[in-house]
């Protein structure tokens, strides 16, 4: 299941996969209490990326962009490459202190997965031996990763044996909860004026800061000098250009430039053949079709190819802090919301998230987990760690995600109990069912009317957005 919900993580998490604009990147998690609260809850529960861990400062999405700046702000096609920028995109960056990077595709230590796929072995002209030598790098790389991020942890208090057991993104951002957003945003500026040729500000950074933050927008320049010295200088270059950069998620990280709130999404087009219906799924945004309601025969389609579709509110990936909506400035002037709906959807969001993470502790204990583990690890550890322990095959992630396909299609019932399921479909199943339950959960306070006016007002609640797989064509799970 990790190869399926990782995007959805990521996006949820990280938000900046591949497929999604810079402009909806996140920020440093800070607890929003007085700072003596602060520091008792930063005690009992580390820190964690709201909606996007490559992310380190909201980069909210302009409507109304110059040339430069849409290249600064997104990935872009032909006329805005992504490795290597033209200067005025360089210069944009470095005005407003974004920094590209690139998260590669990498092994969870101990697994024997490939990471570089087919498809890209195929466009880059990747012989059998060069995989091999790819794959050991990927996992030594991964190794040295995982130590460098722990020993910054360990730098800055955190406990090394929790730092050694969690997943990179889960250090990395534990890490940059103990620094103030000013003072990430002011080292990730550092780099944007370094790769535009711009003099550095004269600012006070913490060593251990910038020593993160580098170690995170710099991970595409350093698995390059890995491959290098196994492959050579000029072959990893051109292995890192074939993708317009490594296979994995494609981000940018800051801004201090003021934009434009995202405008709502258009889902004007309804699908009304079978043909129309495949290419909603291949490509529901730039079809212009609903992500949140399919059709009858989107749900056909997804049931032949084994695909998913579940949203969930930004907030469910966070422990810290209070229960809002911004992954979508905007939402708020979408519903109209009042000063009591606000107050009585962060009430309501603190208990239904304290309800997600008991249901993903007792997961995690039958994973082998301990509660301590449990009660310091966001969701993305979480989901890791369950995945891990789950013994999930490929082949098993598949008819589990045609099983869910086919159940929302109506070809099969859904079971009545899960006692005896696999730990991976209970975990699959529980999130899978947020964006629902979390309606269901307004509805009651709200009423159906209202709790169904705010979750399609942008076409899904304002957070995770994610189509699993197609297994029809081979299409990776896509963040909407």
């Amino acid at each position: 299941m990790l190869a399926v919900v990782a995007v959805g993580a990521a996006a949820w998490l990280l938000m900046q996969s591949d497929d999604v604009e810079a402009g909806a990147a996140s920020v440093v998690p800070v607890a929003r209490e007085a700072p003596a609260q602060a520091a008792a809850v930063a005690s009992r529960e580390w820190g964690e990326p709201s909606r996007e861990a490559a992310a380190l400062v909201r980069v909210p999405m302009t409507t109304d962009r110059t040339a430069p700046k849409a290249c600064a702000l997104s990935r872009g096609d032909e006329d805005c490459p992504f490795l290597e920028p033209d200067d005025e995109t360089l210069n944009e960056m470095a005005r407003c202190g974004i920094a590209r990077l690139e998260v590669p595709s990498l092994p969870t230590l101990g697994s024997k997965a490939d990471v570089f796929p087919a498809k890209w072995r195929e466009t880059a002209g990747v012989t059998d031996a060069e995989h091999e030598l790819l794959e050991k790098t990927a996992q030594k790389f991964a190794a040295d990763l995982q130590r460098q991020w722990v020993d910054l942890a360990e730098r800055v208090g955190v406990d090394r044996k929790w730092a050694e057991t969690s997943p990179p993104v889960v250090v990395s951002s534990r890490i940059f909860a103990e620094f103030d957003e000013d003072q990430a945003a002011s080292a990730i500026e550092r780099i944007a004026r370094e790769r535009a040729g711009w003099e550095p500000k004269d600012e006070d950074i913490p060593e251990t800061l910038e020593a993160a933050v580098r170690l995170r927008v710099e991970a595409g320049d350093a698995y390059e000098a890995a491959i290098a010295e196994a492959l050579g200088p000029e072959r990893a270059a051109e292995l890192r250009a074939s993708g317009d950069g490594w296979p994995g998620a494609h981000a940018a990280t800051g801004n201090q430039c003021e934009v434009e709130p995202e405008p709502p999404r258009p889902h004007d087009f309804v699908p009304r053949t079978p043909e129309q219906a495949r290419a909603c799924i291949d490509d529901p945004k730039g079809k212009r079709c609903a992500f949140l309601d399919p059709t009858e025969l989107e749900l056909e389609r997804m049931a032949d190819c084994g695909i998913v579709r579940f949203d969930a509110p930004s907030f469910l990936g966070t422990r810290l802090e209070e229960p809002t909506f911004d992954a979508n400035d905007n939402w708020a002037n979408l519903v109209d919301l009042s000063p009591k709906e606000a107050a009585a959807l962060a009430e309501l969001g603190d208990t239904f998230r304290e309800a997600l993470y008991r249901d993903l502790t007792k997961l995690l204990l039958e994973a082998g987990k301990s509660q301590q583990w449990a009660d310091q690890t966001p969701f993305l550890g979480m989901m890791v760690a369950i995945s891990e322990s789950s013994g999930a095959t490929p082949e098993s992630t598949k008819a589990l995600l045609h099983l869910l396909a086919e159940e929302r299609a109506g070809r099969a019932d859904p079971p009545s109990d899960l006692a005896g399921r696999s730990l991976d479909e209970r975990f699959l199943r529980r999130v899978a069912a947020l964006g629902d339950a979390f309606e269901d959960a307004v509805a009651e306070r709200l009423g159906k009317e209202r709790a169904r006016a705010m979750r399609t007002a942008d076409d899904g609640w304002p957070g995770l957005r994610l189509q699993t797989q197609n297994y029809c064509d081979g299409t990776a799970p896509q963040t909407l």
